[in-house]
């Protein structure tokens, strides 16, 4: 079953038990050929040695071609179970040839201290063994295996091994049926096999190990394409088992590569330095969090909320230093994924989830853009806050307090806030200005900055941010009076 040549040695002569001990290997390929419609074995060579009749034929593959078309002749006066069994032979496999070899001497048959010396062994049969090897042997005459039609790579050959070990492992021969099932499961094997070697091949070199990072999208599309290529080479495979056999592998394999983008993208993340800094900016910020809970909660006297509060920041900042540990010495794995989840978790639901424009999702509107933005407004507000109560000479718990509630105020969703306004991106002032389209929706404590760091003169007063021109223009009647509370 996994030979490409199959050698059948016989002593002297061809006789009809040696046919019939034949039949039953040709009953295998009988019963497989009425599914696949092909020959299942390709080539059979009968080697008989001991040949003593050269007068006939004569030595060699000649000899042996001639003696074997008589011997295999079908004749009508023929008993009908000797004519099926010549009839499977030439059934089921596609070349069939014979080799005739002479007695190795007298020498090599009555000396038991016989050790294999070529001196000992008759010059006819160190001649024709000299024929017989090049012919099974020789690079330009090996024949690759086949099976269905397909040729047979070492990749599938695993696979065939594996698929007939399972069922030659009962005491019993197992049943030509369930040799053919074997076959055509190892052979789907074999293709699923092929066409992931394929799709990861192609995409080591989109995403592999020596590649910058790639977008998600660019990503996503490149592992669809790739797909598609993977299984439209499974299905161009030569397979046997039919359509619905064949079906549940292509099924297999499309689960399988989907698998394999999932490991894709997370080596592509990794290569993101944003996304490997996401859990310390975590960690940080609800150090940062909680250090500014527990100066507002300990101003106001609520001491055991405050105490809270300094155990979370402390918690944190062990987890800190921890991970931090886990990263550079390369121990304590397991603790380090127990983090990088915990922070994953906090990521994802506290930030914010983007803001829609046109029916699809900003891509400015991810939690790490939320985070940077939400960073500088606290650095902004500072500088707002100490320049207005500096020059106002208020006390400094006013003045904290005052940043404190700015500061949570800032982070409330824009649809909870009464007033908002849209940040609206604007062509240069060499055109003009025609339309405006909102594109995303901030807090009016950042409109506060905004105006603070620009020293706007007006709500609706073009500035540069990221050099982008913007436009901001009141959502509300409300709005226009909140911002002559701040206007110089």
């Amino acid at each position: 079953m996994t030979s490409s040549v199959q050698v059948y040695n016989l002593s002297q002569n061809v006789q009809e038990d040696d046919l019939q001990h034949l039949q039953l290997f040709t009953e295998y390929g009988r019963l497989a050929l009425e599914e696949i419609y092909e020959k299942p074995f390709q080539t059979l060579m009968f080697l008989i040695r001991d040949w003593s009749y050269p007068y006939e034929h004569p030595y060699g593959l000649d000899g042996g071609k001639s003696f074997l078309e008589k011997r295999l002749q079908v004749k009508q006066n023929q008993h009908e179970e000797l004519q099926n069994v010549r009839k499977h032979i030439h059934s089921c496999f596609s070349n069939i040839g014979c080799f005739l070899l002479p007695h190795p001497g007298l020498k090599v048959a009555t000396n038991p201290n016989f050790d294999g010396r070529l001196t000992d062994i008759d010059d006819d049969f160190k001649t024709e063994l000299v024929n017989l090897v090049p012919i099974l042997l020789s690079p330009k005459n090996l024949v690759e295996k086949e099976i269905g039609g397909s040729k047979v790579t070492c990749r599938d050959l695993v696979q065939y091994f594996k698929a007939y070990m399972k069922i030659y492992q009962g005491e019993e021969l197992p049943h030509p049926k369930s040799m053919l099932q074997a076959t055509a499961e190892a052979n789907n094997l074999a293709a699923v096999a092929g066409a992931k070697d394929i799709y990861n091949k192609g995409m080591e070199q989109v995403c592999g190990g020596d590649k910058p990072y790639m977008a998600p999208d660019q990503l996503e599309h490149g592992h669809a394409n790739l797909r598609q290529v993977a299984v439209k080479h499974f299905r161009s495979v030569k397979k046997m088992g039919g359509e619905d056999f064949c079906r549940c592998y292509q099924e297999q394999l499309e689960a399988e590569l989907d698998e394999a983008f999932t490991n894709f993208i997370k080596h592509n993340d990794g290569k993101n330095i944003f996304y490997a800094a996401r859990t310390p900016a975590t960690l940080f910020a609800v150090m940062f969090a909680m250090y500014v809970a527990s100066l507002v909660t300990g101003f106001l006297g609520i001491n055991t909320v405050a105490m809270v509060c300094n155990l979370i920041m402390g918690v944190a900042l062990a987890a800190l230093c921890l991970w931090a540990y886990v990263k550079y010495s390369g121990e304590f794995r397991e603790v380090g994924s127990f983090i990088d989840q915990v922070a994953e978790t906090l990521w994802e639901q506290v930030g914010d989830p983007g803001v829609e424009v046109g029916g699809g999702r900003n891509a400015c509107g991810t939690c790490l853009d939320q985070t940077i933005m939400h960073v500088l407004f606290l650095f902004c507000l500072g500088s707002f806050t100490h320049s207005f109560f500096y020059t106002s000479h208020l006390p400094f718990n006013v003045y904290l307090l005052f940043f404190c509630s700015l500061s949570l105020f800032s982070f409330l969703p824009p649809h909870s806030l009464p007033f908002s306004f849209c940040l609206t991106p604007c062509p240069p002032p060499a055109y003009s200005f025609t339309e405006s389209v909102c594109s995303q929706t901030l807090s009016p404590v950042l409109f506060l900055i905004y105006l603070d760091v620009t020293e706007c003169d007006s709500p609706k007063h073009l500035f540069s941010l990221s050099n982008q021109n913007f436009l901001i223009s009141p959502k509300c009647g409300s709005l226009s009076a909140f911002v002559s509370l701040v206007e110089p």
